[in-house]
């Protein structure tokens, strides 16, 4: 694939317009977009291994034809010159940045209406898909995705639990009471273990080990909607297949491959939980 211009596309816009989301990851997108072209810069400057950034500066606001970013940047600093990460964090609660990006979703009219979504897990082999159930209705979104995984996680504890429970009353019974023999309460405790192994493995099995596809329909609402998005999805695929390597980390395309949740270092740089789910997008 050849190297995709990037003079119309936007990292603030590139999460979003493959997936219908914005998240913290397109918020440090357009951080770091903006760093790269020299409006801010982080500190301390250390060694990217264990690198944690404490604070942003603003060196100097873009020129006025440049609307979101001086919207983006007015938020983001409050008329200040300098933003800690500890006050970055509480901003990224607040939603305020995220607001600043939905407006500009609005202005270059790129909003999605996702008519479905549809999700496909499988190990390995596409052929073997696992097919994953909330009260008998499939799994079909992100979000019911994250619900199964709670509910995977309450349900392993809950089992790890009860069964620590038994196991521990039983102990007792054996002690105190003698109903026990030593062998026979060897082989429950063995069975109990070998439940609760296979409880934590159905849950690695069904949360980490599989493949996410997300089938999307979209209702474009006109044909320069779904060329631009035609465009993004061609960057996706071209920064999924080029991974920066660590001595290119400030070049154009690291802010894109934030976006699309391919490099979660920054999240992790500005202690933020990267979320990342490794979903492909199709369609």
């Amino acid at each position: 694939m050849n190297k995709p211009g990037l003079s119309s596309l936007k990292p603030a816009l590139a999460g979003y317009i493959v997936d219908g989301r914005i998240q913290s990851k397109e918020v440090i997108a357009t951080i770091i977009d903006l760093v790269v072209k020299g409006y801010i810069d982080f500190y301390p400057h250390k060694k990217w291994e264990g690198l944690k950034v404490e604070k942003l500066k603003l060196l100097h606001k873009p020129g006025k034809s440049l609307v979101f970013e001086n919207e983006f940047l007015d938020v983001l600093f409050k008329k200040g010159k300098e933003i800690e990460v500890v006050k970055l964090k509480a901003l990224l609660d607040s939603r305020a940045l995220d607001r600043v990006l939905k407006k500009e979703v609005k202005r270059q009219q790129v909003d999605l209406k996702i008519k479905d979504e549809n999700l496909e897990f499988y190990i390995d082999d596409p052929k073997n898909v696992v097919k994953l159930d909330i009260n008998n209705r499939p799994v079909k979104t992100i979000e019911e995705f994250q619900m199964f995984k709670r509910m995977v996680l309450f349900a392993t504890i809950s089992l790890i639990g009860g069964l620590g429970i038994f196991a521990l009353v039983g102990l007792m019974v054996y002690f105190f009471m003698g109903r026990f023999e030593g062998e026979s309460f060897g082989k429950l405790l063995l069975m109990i273990l070998l439940v609760n192994g296979l409880g934590v493995w159905l849950m690695w099995y069904s949360v980490k080990k599989t493949t996410k596809i997300a089938h999307q329909d979209i209702a474009y609402q006109n044909e320069n909607q779904k060329r631009l998005r035609g465009k993004y999805l061609q960057l996706f695929d071209f920064v999924k297949k080029h991974a920066l390597k660590e001595g290119r980390l400030f070049n154009e395309f690291l802010p894109y491959a934030i976006a699309f949740g391919f490099d979660t270092h920054w999240q992790k740089a500005f202690s933020l939980d990267a979320e990342k789910e490794d979903f492909v997008y199709k369609g």
